[in-house]
């Protein structure tokens, strides 16, 4: 119970720091749903429970999870800004580049092929796709 309470006020102090205008404002109650989105991401892919012994742990954790918090709240911007929302998932985009995989051949590291969803999502983000070969 805790926990959850906790949880909700970073997402919500990390909301309303981004200094959102009024007429952005129905953007922000569309955008409720990434939040809640993102709570449930805490919970399960981050494994964060707050349970812990002492207050040290319990700041460390919320850091780390404010951490998470801002780096998927960049990726939903340029998600959103790209399009790429039109495509795929931010789930699916990391499922996407999960599959990125690197094969040793002679004791030389290579890179499979890369995807057309990959590039795309590489050119996204502005990161140079990394060298095949």
């Amino acid at each position: 119970m805790i926990e959850n309470i906790i949880i909700s006020i970073a997402i919500i102090a990390l909301y309303f720091s981004l200094a959102i205008p009024q007429t952005d404002m129905i953007d922000g109650l569309e955008e409720r749903d990434t939040i809640d989105r993102v709570s449930n991401l805490i919970k399960t892919c981050l494994a964060l429970r707050l349970r812990v012994h002492g207050d040290q742990r319990m700041r460390n954790k919320l850091f780390v999870a404010f951490i998470a918090l801002t780096l998927v709240s960049y990726i939903h911007k340029v998600m959103k800004e790209k399009g790429l929302y039109r495509k795929m998932t931010m789930e699916k985009m990391f499922i996407t580049l999960s599959k990125l995989k690197k094969v040793a051949i002679n004791g030389r590291y290579i890179l499979r092929p890369i995807t057309k969803e990959q590039k795309e999502i590489f050119s996204a983000f502005s990161i140079p796709c990394p060298f095949v070969g």
